[in-house]
């Protein structure tokens, strides 16, 4: 588990202030413990304090571990490192290496065994490039294009002058390929690199090049990318006497050596590395060599705690310490949560299941309770503590009863608001910009085009019945894709409360292997049938001649012709009466007319235009059969019932597996409960449909018997 600390060096005061004796028996006691850790694998559940030593290739990165450890790391010029090589080093009367290799675990077990069976021992520091070479026929980096591994090299190195300190070295960041190395390679290493220095438990020791302006090194890019403020970055410079002397880029280094221009809480250091001429020079040639160089010119000016690998040694081995010491108490709380998380995880499991029996009984234990949590949350019986709060978004979304209801309660509002393709507005009304409308004269216009193009053997001021139907087709547009993102938010909505239940109820092996072989092959089958049939019923909606036996289409027509009577009539009334005319209709008022007058005028009532009046007529029966027609909610009726009957019965069923058929109640119970509870869902959608008129409104919808009572 990583650590949530964003800044786990904070407040630490000096990094060089020893909290135990260096080269202690403490010290080495404690670094022990954190490299038995590491080699047992707990660096992958909990952070581990560690060295990291990063750098570009050919940076001198080895040349650095070399004059550390004593080491004779390979010397090829176009040899890397390929893996990542952990370095214990502890002080001890006799000099030995030992080396082994832990194996990438995303390997195949046989090959992570064949690799773990690499051990090798010497008591020669020289041997250890060849110990290398060995490691790596054994990973098998160079062969079969394979450049780099995520194995690492774990090698032990004890000697009298040895400080007490681990270091992991990483391969090389390089910029483009070569002859030794392909692109891919590239990528392989920052992700390898990154992988290692996100560790915000890590100390990074990034290795810079003085032969390379600063600015070119990917090293420094990567450092800045995880440790913004360079709370836990140590620079070591190399190859300062490649510098001109006296030079602006020699001044340049030098102020970064002495932390004023890329500023590290944890300082810079510089070492001189061996020249090619000097490559035959012993360890002690090579500090006499490092010494002398950093004794003359603008070095000398330097303080010796910060340059040469004399003081390097004991100053990394402070560093690690301390920080192991500043990290123990986030270390422990850390691995107890881990340890309380792989407790549960166990406790998840249940008792050993090593027969099929066993394994049966699980399951079946699991159906049961599964079966349970489903059965309450399609009820809307929410006592379990699996329902948790109702006003929290995840106890909300288990409750499933109360999602479905409240999801077709907003379908039916969102069908009334904007299932019209345009709302038609009267000429007395003003049109909001922002919504699709249009005014009734100018619908009316269309209207007329639209009869024209379509006339057929119609009498004049008539329509032609089908007429209804392109403008029914027409207004009808929205509801498939109102109907489609109701589905998708419904099937996510199943989805959201029966996974937590698998959850709740299985191991994670388990809880997988159902979620992958069985819900979501299920769900997805469940889904295409869903989909076919809610085409299928909203189809009729689309095309052909319409037709229905509701008896609000006629009421609805009949009330739309007494509104435009009601019109007609008041205009004309005004108009009669001019002045006279009462302000408030309810008032009485004594008037004095000829009443033949009165008839006369009310008896004009005549439309020129008998294609206009033909067209008002089509939209007022239009609009009727558009209000009288429930077809879309019958479809999600019918469609998510079959919904939830197949996914409790059938696609469960059939995976013996799981033996749900030994525990589920009859299917006919679910079946008739989901129906009744979408019955309740679509009357909140058209309360003049009621549920005593479903079993005649499916027959109109053309579902059979064996539909209604099937299973």
């Amino acid at each position: 588990m990583a650590n949530t600390d964003d800044d786990p060096f904070k407040n630490t005061g000096n990094p060089l202030a020893p909290l135990i004796q260096l080269q202690s028996k403490d010290h080495e006691e404690i670094l022990n413990v954190i490299d038995q850790l590491r080699s047992e694998g707990i660096s992958k559940y909990v952070n581990l304090p560690q060295l990291i030593v990063c750098g570009d290739q050919s940076s001198g990165k080895s040349s650095v571990l070399e004059a550390i450890s004593g080491l004779s790391f390979p010397t090829k010029d176009n040899v890397c490192t390929r893996f990542a090589t952990e370095l214990i080093l502890r002080r001890s009367p006799k000099v030995g290496i030992k080396a082994s290799i832990h194996a990438d675990e995303e390997r195949p077990s046989a090959e992570q065994d064949r690799i773990r069976g690499f051990k090798s021992s010497t008591i020669e520091l020289n041997d250890f490039a060849s110990i290398v070479r060995e490691a790596e026929r054994y990973i098998g980096v160079g062969q079969e294009g394979h450049l780099f591994s995520k194995d690492v090299l774990r090698v032990e190195v004890s000697g009298p002058t040895q400080p007490h300190l681990t270091l992991v070295d990483l391969p090389g960041l390089y910029h483009a390929p070569d002859e030794f190395q392909s692109a891919e390679g590239v990528d392989f290493v920052e992700s390898l690199v990154l992988s290692y220095i996100r560790n915000k438990r890590s100390v990074i020791l990034a290795v810079i090049s003085a032969k390379s302006d600063l600015a070119l090194q990917k090293v420094t890019a990567f450092t800045r990318k995880v440790d913004r403020v360079g709370n836990r970055t140590m620079g070591i410079i190399t190859k300062p006497d490649t510098l001109p002397e006296n030079s602006e880029m020699e001044r340049s280094f030098y102020d970064l050596a002495m932390n004023t221009r890329l500023t590290f809480r944890l300082g810079w250091h510089v070492l001189k590395n061996r020249e090619h001429k000097e490559q035959h020079f012993s360890l002690q040639q090579r500090h006499e060599s490092e010494m002398s160089f950093l004794a003359q010119g603008i070095w000398a000016a330097m303080p010796r705690s910060l340059v040469g690998v004399d003081s390097l040694r004991p100053r990394l081995s402070t560093v690690l310490k301390d920080h192991i010491i500043s990290q123990l108490p986030g270390l422990i709380a850390e691995a107890q949560q881990s340890r309380k998380v792989a407790e549960s995880a166990l406790q998840r499991l249940g008792k050993a299941r090593q027969t099929l029996a066993d394994q049966r009984r699980y399951l079946l234990d699991a159906s049961d309770r599964f079966t349970t949590l489903v059965g309450h949350a399609i009820s809307g019986i929410y006592i379990s503590s699996f329902f948790g709060d109702a006003m929290e978004d995840e106890g909300y979304e288990r409750r499933l009863r109360a999602v479905v209801q409240n999801r077709l309660t907003d379908l039916a509002q969102t069908m009334e608001e904007q299932g019209m393709q345009r709302k038609i507005i009267d000429d007395a009304e003003e049109i909001d910009s922002e919504e699709n409308q249009i005014l009734r004269p100018d619908f009316v216009d269309e209207v007329k085009q639209r009869m024209r193009r379509s006339r057929g053997r119609e009498l004049p001021g008539t329509f032609n019945p089908l007429i209804i139907g392109d403008l029914f087709y027409l207004q009808s547009r929205p509801w498939e894709s109102i109907v489609a993102d109701c589905i998708d938010n419904l099937l996510g909505d199943v989805r959201k409360a029966i996974i937590p239940m698998l959850w709740d109820v299985l191991d994670e092996k388990s809880f997988r292997g159902l979620l992958e072989h069985v819900i979501n092959h299920g769900i997805e089958k469940i889904e295409e049938t869903l989909r076919v049939k809610t085409t299928e019923l909203l189809k009729p909606q689309q095309s052909g001649h319409p037709i229905t036996y509701n008896h609000y289409f006629t009421e609805s027509v009949q009330k739309a012709r007494e509104e435009h009577l009601c019109k007609y009539l008041r205009a004309k009334l005004k108009e009669f009466f001019g002045s006279n005319y009462p302000l408030y209709e309810s008032i009485q008022q004594k008037q004095t007319f000829r009443m033949d007058e009165l008839i006369a005028a009310l008896g004009t009532q005549t439309e020129a235009d008998m294609e206009r009046f033909a067209a008002s007529e089509a939209i007022d029966c239009m609009l009727a059969y558009y209000k009288a027609s429930p077809v879309v909610h019958w479809a999600l009726l019918f469609s998510f019932d079959a919904l939830a009957d197949r996914l409790m019965t059938e696609r469960l069923r059939e995976r013996n597996s799981w033996m749900i058929s030994a525990s589920l109640p009859s299917k006919n119970v679910f079946w008739i409960d989901w129906l009744s509870f979408f019955v309740q869902g679509v009357s909140h959608c058209y309360p003049m449909t009621p549920s005593r008129q479903l079993p005649r409104k499916m027959r109109d919808l053309g579902l059979s018997a064996g539909d209604w009572n099937r299973g």
